[in-house]
């Protein structure tokens, strides 16, 4: 009965141990489009106010540790990358906001939300006005 016993506990040791399911609620980096019409909080009202008197074409804005926004004006697509690099030994996490460059008139406003304990050493917004390298197509 002992070794059935043992046998049992060992088991169960292992295969908790040996666990390879996926993890498919880890989130890093998530992005929404928002409206200039949305309810916002005071300092991010306050901003957008400041936007329409700027000539300015790209603006960011960080108010806590985790959420960004960007406004960019005559653009019309934004994509938000997660990058994980290793460079001489030494591992860098980094977002990337890519912006589509549209027409005179367009907008794009987002909202970007990070986990500060996986992400981000650096951020980065990069503009392209190539759909096919947006989207991430290959030209053979």
């Amino acid at each position: 009965m002992r070794f059935f016993t043992l046998m049992l506990i060992l088991s169960v040791f292992l295969l908790n141990g040996c666990n390879t399911e996926k993890r498919d609620d880890l989130t890093i980096i998530d992005y929404e489009y928002l409206s200039e019409e949305d309810e916002f909080p005071k300092d991010v009202t306050q901003w957008l106010m400041r936007m329409e008197s700027n000539d300015g074409r790209v603006h960011s804005l960080t108010l806590e540790e985790g959420v960004m926004y960007v406004y960019a004006e005559q653009f019309q697509r934004a994509k938000v990358s997660y990058i994980s690099e290793k460079i001489e030994g030494k591992t860098n996490e980094s977002m990337k906001v890519t912006l589509l460059e549209g027409a005179e008139g367009d907008e794009v406003f987002i909202k970007v939300s990070y986990d500060t304990e996986l992400c981000c050493d650096a951020e980065a917004i990069e503009v392209t006005e190539d759909e096919g390298e947006f989207y991430g197509e290959q030209n053979n």
